[in-house]
C-alpha cells in the first residue's frame, strides 16, 4: 500500500475525530451553561431570601415590633432557604459543573492535538526518519547497486 493512500486515510480519520470532538465540545459547552445559569437562580434566590431575613429582622428590631407574623415570615424563609441548600446539594450541581468544566478542558486539549499542522508536521518528521534509517540500512547492510537513488533519499531524508 503507498504510504500517501495511508496518510491520507489518516488524516481524514484525524479529521472525522475532531469533528466529533468539537460537537461534543460544543454539546458540553451548551450542558456547563445550563447548569452554571441554574446554580446562579438557585444562589441569587438564596441571596434574596437571606436579604429579606435581614430586612425582617432591620424592621423589627427599630419599630420594636414583637408580632407573631414577622417570626413566621423569618421561619418560612430560613426553611426555604435551607430546603433549597439540601436540593442543591442532593442535585450536586457544583459537581457536575466542575466535572463538566475538566472534560470541556480535555476536548480543548484533544482538538489542539488533532490540529492538522501539528498532525502533518508529525507523519512528514516519521517519514523523513523512516526513509533516513531505510538508507541508511541499505548503504552498509544491502551494498544495493543503486547507489544514486540511496544517495538521493538519503539527502532528502536529512532536507526534510
Amino acid at each position: 500500500m503507498n504510504i500517501s493512500v495511508i496518510n491520507k486515510k489518516y488524516i481524514d480519520d484525524i479529521n472525522f475525530h475532531r469533528k466529533q470532538c468539537s460537537k461534543n465540545k460544543a454539546l458540553l459547552s451548551f450542558k456547563y451553561d445550563d447548569i452554571n445559569l441554574k446554580t446562579n437562580i438557585i444562589q441569587i434566590v438564596i441571596m434574596l431570601l437571606s436579604t429579606g431575613i435581614t430586612f425582617i429582622e432591620t424592621i423589627r428590631s427599630y419599630y420594636d415590633l414583637n408580632s407573631n407574623f414577622y417570626n413566621t415570615i423569618i421561619i418560612i424563609f430560613s426553611t426555604m432557604i435551607a430546603l433549597i441548600m439540601a436540593i442543591f446539594r442532593f442535585l450536586k450541581y457544583d459537581e457536575k459543573r466542575e466535572n463538566i468544566k475538566k472534560s470541556l478542558e480535555d476536548h480543548v486539549f484533544i482538538i489542539n492535538k488533532f490540529n492538522i499542522n501539528y498532525l502533518m508536521n508529525t507523519v512528514l518528521i516519521t517519514s523523513a526518519f523512516y526513509l533516513f534509517f531505510i538508507t541508511l540500512r541499505d548503504f552498509f547492510f544491502k551494498k544495493s547497486k543503486n547507489l544514486s537513488q540511496n544517495l538521493s533519499h538519503f539527502g532528502f531524508s536529512l532536507l526534510i
